[in-house]
């Protein structure tokens, strides 16, 4: 994993505590409509990057991790109203994001610099696309772009070039299928020949229960992972004032 080097002592190290006091300030904001949520996923990431936070499960307790503790503050911050709920569904896309996100920033492919460079670089050509009336009506969310990266990078070894991160901020053209179009049509077709429903005929083997349960798991899988630091602040001001982010990102496992 990528991890930085530690300027506090472990004893006096606060960068916990004051990311969750930071995610409970973009929570504030965003209860008054200011669109922060790259902003914290930005945050979010970086610290990944900085080994402050990983995806370790129940490392606060039972079902709580850090994805879990931050969403836990930017959602009471955000409404003080609303009891936190980690299986409730906007909760559930922030805690599955920031999942996303975390995973992100602990890559540990692609240099000593990386992937911080590239999110940089990403966030910049975001904001040049997002600038330009050709493509600004085209381009997913800022935030959704930053989930796809790092959920891109889950499955590299090597950075993105300039060709595919623009390639990413674009939203998917409706008549192309996506991947989970085509195995949720595959197990729709393998669900009605096991139950008689297809107009081929049935089929029950134990092969066709196999293939029917393990594309359910991959639909739900895909649904549901020390050199001077490069800053991502400037990459969370050229990407200001996204349209959308957390609270309706598409949730990642």
């Amino acid at each position: 994993m990528s991890t930085g080097n530690l300027t506090h002592s472990p004893v006096n190290d606060t960068r916990y505590q004051d990311l969750l006091a930071k995610s409970a300030e973009f929570g504030a904001l965003a209860g008054q409509g200011v669109d922060v949520q790259v902003k914290h996923g930005l945050s979010v990431f970086q610290a990944a990057f900085d080994a402050v936070i990983d995806n370790t499960s129940d490392k606060h307790g039972k079902g709580i991790d850090d994805a879990t503790m931050l969403a836990e503050a930017y959602w009471k911050a955000r409404n003080q109203n609303v009891k936190f709920d980690p299986r409730a569904p906007n909760q559930r896309k922030t805690v599955s994001c920031l999942r996303t996100v975390i995973s992100g920033g602990g890559w540990n492919h692609g240099g000593p610099q990386e992937p911080l460079g590239m999110v940089n670089k990403a966030m910049t050509i975001y904001q040049q696309l997002r600038r330009d009336p050709a493509t600004s009506k085209r381009l997913i969310d800022a935030m959704n772009y930053l989930v796809l990266l790092c959920r891109k990078l889950k499955t590299r070894h090597e950075v993105l070039d300039e060709e595919e991160l623009r390639a990413l901020a674009f939203k998917k053209d409706a008549s192309v299928p996506t991947v989970n179009d085509v195995l949720d049509h595959v197990r729709h077709t393998l669900v009605a020949l096991k139950n008689g429903k297809h107009r081929a005929g049935v089929c029950t083997g134990v092969n066709i229960e196999a293939a029917i349960k393990a594309l359910s798991k991959e639909l739900k899988d895909s649904v549901t992972v020390a050199p001077p630091k490069t800053d991502v602040s400037q990459a969370s001001a050229s990407a200001e004032n996204p349209p959308a982010g957390v609270d309706n990102a598409q949730p990642s496992g």
